[in-house]
């Protein structure tokens, strides 16, 4: 519907018959502009319902598009400390195997050179280089992540091994010597290992990684201990330096596990083991004697002393490898179990944001849709609205007619009307004369045009006067004046004046069909007190009711 020709239509609830209201260009310009049957209206409401749906769409978007561009980098993440995490495992296993060929290697020297202590030198050496030969496999293979030039790093341990193992064969270094040369080359691969896993301390998971480098740092300085104790115990006896040596080590071994403990629940219940706390107790005595530099005992040789500090040591160390094998499987459950998360809340987000950018088109779509047919609906209904105006109308119109005005206007609002009594009222009742010869002699299409045209003329001599048309029942025609609406006694002239002028008016009128015959009226006026109300329910008339209705009736019917 164009909008300059179009209106709006509002309906107002009443008790009464519907009442509709046309609110046009008079209206204010906001309801102007979100009017559906005018192109602007459409287009405001169509924005407004698609702004509606976009802003939440873009604040979804928005959120899982920050939580997948925060969840890609963490996977990635956890990922590289997974790689981390395996690169440090094969290197621990490297560490550990080097660190007992040093105590067995120093004990081989301070021992005399013992044809047993020899052999299991070899057979370490061998494991050692089988774990370097894993190390290099898994480099070889990826999936493990290790710092800058870890292969010149294995190039370089596998070198000075040769050489270390070289000078221990000939005999050109002494204990103390084949100490550092090995201390010196674990040194090289701790470093970097530990910094390689402080880099990936990252999220929940940061006290287990300070927890196993604290453990690595310990196993270093319990290995640096065993050796030199395996010294003292060889060849009974201590210079200052190496004592002091072997007191640093036992102090920063026991310092970082208590570091480690407060970091861990499971360093914590590991300490608190009944073997954990025996081979401590064993360790602390034999540490003991060595603090006091004496070697009083019980034992048969210095060698059979030797041999027990370092099984109670490497049992001691197999346990703190036992240990370091619990975090990084702990450590590993959690990051996978992270990844996991991660991984879930990546697709999850990803998800979402497909389906959002799906689901606005299809929102905006449907909107469309809806608008065009809120549009259709809304033509259809403005047209209905207007012929039901027109039907209001009518029926208002047609009411008016039938009633008095004041009596209309209160039947149109749904009231009750209540029979009313007129103290003085005048009633006229009009009929033609020789109705019923007239319609002998006339047909009866024309007899009821002739009526018509007589009715007409009546009615309008009636609106020259105070007078209310009360029916019409056949040719007759009754007619009030002094009600409803009361008029003090002018009702009377009211009435005279009204029969005067038909009489007048009729003189003029001829009859079809018959030549020379000029219409005659029957006017009966009776004036007094009349009860008027309103009679009926399916057909409601309003009616007149006393003696002087029935006066003026017989007045007329008697009348020349």
């Amino acid at each position: 519907m164009d909008s300059t020709t179009s209106s709006f239509l509002s309906i107002s609830p009443s008790s009464g018959p519907l009442e509709i209201n046309c609110v046009g260009r008079d209206a204010p310009s906001c309801e102007r502009c979100l009017d559906f049957r005018s192109n602007t209206g459409r287009y405001i409401l169509s924005c407004l319902l698609l702004t509606s749906g976009l802003i939440p769409a873009i604040i979804v978007v928005s959120d899982n598009a920050r939580s997948v561009s925060q969840a890609v980098p963490m996977v990635e993440e956890n990922d590289d400390l997974q790689a981390r995490l395996r690169c440090g495992s094969v290197v621990h296993a490297t560490i550990r195997e080097l660190q007992l060929e040093r105590g067995l290697s120093a004990y081989y020297f301070t021992s005399g050179k013992l044809t047993q202590v020899r052999d299991a030198m070899l057979e370490q050496r061998v494991k050692v280089e089988y774990s370097v030969s894993q190390w290099s496999s898994a480099l070889g293979s990826g999936g493990i992540l290790c710092w800058q030039d870890t292969d010149g790093a294995i190039k370089t341990m596998k070198e000075n091994t040769t050489y270390f193992r070289h000078h221990v064969d000939t005999s050109s270094i002494d204990a103390y010597g084949v100490i550092n040369s090995y201390t010196s080359m674990l040194t090289t691969i701790l470093k970097p290992n530990k910094l390689l896993m402080m880099e990936a301390s990252l999220g929940p998971i940061w006290q287990i990684v300070v927890s196993m480098t604290d453990v690595a740092s310990a196993v270093e300085h319990a290995g640096l201990q065993r050796a030199l104790g395996t010294i003292f115990f060889a060849k009974q006896d201590f210079d200052r330096f190496a004592l002091q040596e072997f007191v640093v080590n036992s102090l920063l071994s026991n310092t970082l596990m208590a570091e480690a403990e407060e970091f861990s629940e499971i360093i914590r219940n590991f300490r608190a083991r009944d073997d954990v706390q025996s081979t401590l107790q064993k360790v602390a005595e034999f540490s003991e004697l060595i603090e006091k530099n004496t070697t009083e005992t019980n034992a048969t040789s210095y060698l059979e002393m030797a041999s027990w500090w370092l099984g109670n040591m490497t049992a001691y160390i197999e346990l703190l490898n036992t240990l370091q094998d619990e975090l990084a499987a702990d450590l590993e459950l959690q990051t996978s179990n992270w990844s996991i998360r991660l991984r879930r809340t990546t697709l999850i987000g990803a998800v979402l944001l497909c389906t959002e950018f799906l689901f606005y088109p299809l929102f905006a779509m449907l909107s469309i849709k809806l608008m065009r047919s809120i549009k259709d609906h809304s033509k259809e209904l403005s047209s209905r609205l207007k012929n039901l105006i027109k039907e209001q109308r009518r029926n208002t119109a047609l009411i008016n007619e039938m009633y008095p005005p004041s009596v209309a206007a209160r039947l149109i609002k749904g009231q009750e009307v209540a029979p009313e009594t007129f103290e003085s009222a005048s009633v006229c009742f009009v009929q033609l004369a020789d109705f019923d010869d007239l319609t002998k002699r006339i047909p009866g299409g024309f007899m009821v045009y002739f009526i018509n045209h007589l009715f007409e003329l009546i009615d309008t001599e009636a609106c020259k006067h105070d007078v209310f048309k009360v029916e019409t029942i056949g040719d007759q025609y009754v007619a009030v004046s002094g009600l409803p609406r009361r008029n003090g006694d002018s009702h009377v002239s009211e009435l005279a004046n009204l029969a005067l002028g038909l009489l007048d008016s009729t003189r003029r009128i001829d009859v079809d069909h018959l030549t020379n015959r000029k219409i005659s009226l029957q006017i009966g006026i009776s004036t007094g007190m009349v009860v008027a109300g309103i009679v009926g329910l399916k057909m409601p008339r309003y009616c007149l009711f006393g003696d002087t209705v029935n006066m003026a009736s017989r007045m007329q019917s008697s009348g020349q």
